[in-house]
């Protein structure tokens, strides 16, 4: 994700990393308890973890286990470091913040606080669509989010704010960047031209958001993902309304998020100020939603978590140890900063 040319500048930048996370040598693998697996992701899983040496026992955490030779079979280290630098400075409340960082031989611990009401698409999938209003609540605390992001200069790229792995920090505020990532059904034309491309793809993916929350799926989505990629990148396919209870205040900001030509597209100029001005957003509060003053549109039904028949988090992990193979234990010093203490 990261051209060569700026490589080294950034890996320097981010190994000086100091954060409030807790990092290596005061945290280690063994201070924690395991409930379940609750997600799988390109690198490692996560875990629901509780933190044995804290005295709340309802306190709970999501340990991201990231595999370091997966990591370096694909030359992605640097996004371990840009996904903690990110992880570790954002101070939003719509986006997770890092709580615990620390690592051993063959894999990085990322841990955060746990929010049991689950993510935006289970719930999504669950009600298959959103009323308008719920949409709405959902999207402006997104809007607020990616602008945060924007002004320190990260892209997102992916609709997922709690994991920054397709995350890329730019060095200008109107750096370009060429690198093919984001989940298939939210990338935008450009990205899939092999364009240049800025921020604006972020606005592309709120678009789709929003339609999806409100018509239940992606816009261009299909089955054969190469007809899909064809769909996104055609002029002429616009998105279609089979539901009539989509007001035309929504209508129209999708079309203008959605525009296939960036230049023409909604926040490409004044980033989040122009979505935010627009009509379908007229009667949203921004200042008092982000200070979590504005009542949820709907509230998510959460089961008390059973803590029986605890594991310790070492025995699940040695299940799947990875043993030290000689690439990875060469390139342990590339790791090294990653969880240093400041």
């Amino acid at each position: 994700m990261v051209s060569k040319s700026r490589s080294s500048t950034l890996y320097s930048k981010l190994s000086d990393l100091g954060g409030a996370a807790q990092a290596q040598g005061t945290t280690r693998l063994e201070d924690f308890q395991t409930l379940k697996s609750v997600g799988q992701g390109s690198y490692g899983k996560v875990y629901l973890v509780r933190n044995r040496k804290e005295t709340d026992a309802d306190k709970f955490y999501a340990m991201k286990i990231i595999r370091k030779d997966l990591l370096i079979d694909q030359k992605k280290i640097q996004q371990a470091y840009v996904e903690k630098e990110i992880l570790n400075t954002c101070e939003h409340p719509f986006i997770m913040n890092l709580d615990f960082v620390f690592q051993n031989d063959s894999r990085i611990f990322f841990l955060m606080k746990y929010i049991e009401g689950g993510d935006l698409f289970h719930h999504l999938q669950k009600k298959r669509r959103f009323k308008e209003g719920v949409a709405k609540f959902y999207a402006a605390q997104v809007l607020l989010a990616l602008g945060y992001l924007h002004k320190k200069r990260i892209i997102y790229r992916d609709i997922l704010i709690s994991d920054f792995g397709l995350s890329k920090i730019l060095s200008q505020p109107e750096e370009q960047t060429n690198s093919l990532v984001g989940t298939a059904a939210y990338v935008a034309p450009e990205i899939l031209r092999g364009q240049g491309y800025d921020k604006s793809v972020d606005w592309w993916a709120l678009g789709i958001l929003i339609y999806e929350m409100l018509h239940g799926h992606p816009p261009f989505y299909d089955k054969n993902i190469y007809l899909m990629f064809q769909k996104i990148k055609d002029e002429r396919v616009q998105p279609q309304y089979s539901a009539t209870d989509i007001s035309d205040e929504a209508r129209d900001l999708i079309k203008q998020l959605l525009q296939k030509d960036s230049r023409l597209r909604l926040g490409s100029q004044n980033d989040q100020s122009d979505i935010m001005k627009h009509p379908w957003f007229s009667d949203v509060k921004f200042s008092k939603l982000e200070q979590k003053k504005v009542k949820a549109k709907y509230k998510p039904e959460i089961s008390p978590l059973r803590t029986s028949n605890l594991t310790t988090i070492s025995s699940a992990y040695r299940e799947s140890h990875i043993s030290q193979s000689d690439v990875l234990k060469a390139h342990q010093e590339q790791f090294q900063d990653l969880t240093k203490k400041k």
